[in-house]
């Protein structure tokens, strides 16, 4: 046995112990219980996902003391198998009434690499010992008993034997999985319209206040307003007028669809002073840009200024829009004071922290770092994906690297494009590549995604 793990030893240091032995761990049943625990089918595929983090101590231990590796029936009363959340991990409060209290994934292995990224991550990043560490993963305001979690922490932790650290765990925090979509709310649902104080027939009416079929063209520029007020009484005044987006945002940090994506809004026609920015998207797709536009018209109180929470569903439906048209990179988003200089001049000011929010990466193909712009300078990427917008979703970018190659891989074959956040260097020759959809670990010229059996 080794030497005992106590409450105060630190948890980032726990470390890992070998494959058979977190294996037994992890297929571990509660006496009598049927089936068996799910978690056996996928011991490898979590292993690896822990491994290079230095946690399948502690992630083994804790799968037995939150779920009893899903085995505990009085647990499954919680939340189901189907929710492959061995580790109890909870939604951010702010979108718990749009998807639940409990997280859901794919597989134990994708809530393995989550769980991984969560534990290094921001929430406990001031943390050092694994007593605190379960104070605030399980608090006592969850009913639970604080010193006899850490005692049984500490004992299942001890049973496992660690191995020398050939990937030690990273000593800084590393990016937490994205967080899930803003609540959503679409106005062609009846119970939404009336929630924004529509009835059917308004709502219908609104509706057609659009471009059908962007006049058989395709978005080409983001525009950001603000409403100089609330959303329900934004959609009362657009019935008298000229006037629709495609999407709002309040601020709660909810999102309310109003005009498809495949129509274009009426909500930037007014053309007054433009910048040269401005100037430039005109002079390409015509002086009104409503037909190519996605709009998004946040909440402001009559502020002209959008909140913390408006920001984060800004940038999320930004990204969103840009792994469907990854075209749409910086310098094609505007504020709407962009093109009214007039009558707007403070329509949509939120602009440019926006894009420094979104990073300086989506610039890339206008030749900043890391850019390898270029017909054919990356091979295999799908036909939707030009050679040179693929830098801006992945800056450290190498026609002839290994990662690069896995990555261009994953987008066929997912039909998505993932952004990348960090590189973690976990050991000499060996790191973590974290993007928001997948995470790779790579070892030399060997790279596998993170949850899978290298």
């Amino acid at each position: 046995m080794s030497n005992p793990i106590t409450p105060q030893s630190p948890f980032r240091e726990l470390g890992n112990t070998d494959r058979a032995s977190f294996r037994a761990a992890l297929t571990r049943s509660l006496a009598g219980s049927v089936p068996p625990s799910p978690l056996a089918r996928e011991t490898d595929a979590i292993y690896d996902a822990l491994a290079p983090l230095g946690l399948t101590r502690l992630g083994a231990a804790m799968a037995w003391i939150e779920r009893s590796n899903e085995t505990n029936p009085s647990d499954l009363r919680h939340y189901g198998r189907d929710l492959h959340n061995a580790w109890a991990v909870k939604n951010p409060p702010a979108n718990q009434a749009a998807h639940g209290l409990w997280r859901r994934y794919a597989s134990y292995a994708q809530a393995a690499a989550g769980w991984g990224a969560y534990i290094l991550g921001p929430v406990f990043a001031d943390l050092e010992t694994l007593a605190q560490l379960i104070a605030r993963y399980a608090p006592w305001s969850d009913g639970n008993n604080l010193a006899h979690y850490g005692r049984k922490a500490a004992q299942e932790i001890t049973m496992l034997p660690p191995i020398a650290a050939s990937s030690p765990s990273p000593h800084h925090p590393i990016t937490s999985s994205p967080p899930p979509p803003p609540p959503i709310y679409d106005l062609r649902n009846d119970t939404h319209a009336a929630r924004f104080g529509l009835s059917a027939a308004e709502r219908d009416q609104l509706l057609a206040k659009c471009y059908p079929h962007r006049n058989r063209r395709r978005p080409e520029v983001i525009v950001l307003h603000v409403q100089w007020g609330w959303t329900s009484g934004s959609l009362r005044h657009w019935l008298g007028v000229a006037a629709s987006a495609t999407v709002m945002v309040q601020q709660d940090g909810s999102l309310l669809n109003v005009i498809r994506e495949q129509d274009g809004p009426w909500t930037n026609g007014d053309v007054a002073n433009p910048d040269a920015p401005a100037r430039a998207l005109m002079d390409r797709f015509g002086r009104d840009l409503n037909p190519v536009s996605l709009t998004i018209e946040a909440e402001d109180g009559r502020t002209t200024a959008i909140n913390a929470a408006q920001t984060q569903t800004v940038l999320w439906q930004i990204r969103e829009w840009q792994r469907a048209y990854p075209w749409l990179t910086a310098d094609r988003i505007l504020g709407h004071y962009q093109i009214n200089a007039v009558a707007r001049a403070t329509c949509g000011r939120y602009r440019d922290e926006i894009v420094r929010l979104l990073g300086s990466s989506s610039l890339a193909h206008r030749g900043g770092r890391g850019g390898q712009g270029g017909e054919g300078s990356f091979a295999g990427l799908p036909p939707w994906l030009p050679a040179e917008y693929f830098p801006a979703t992945f800056p450290l970018a190498d026609p002839g690297g290994v990662v690069t190659k896995a990555l261009i891989a994953w987008i066929e074959a997912n039909n998505q494009l993932p952004w990348f956040r960090e590189k973690i260097d976990v050991a000499p020759g060996k790191n973590l590549w974290a993007f928001d959809l997948v995470t790779f670990l790579n070892d030399g010229d060997k790279v596998w995604i993170a949850g899978q059996t290298a």
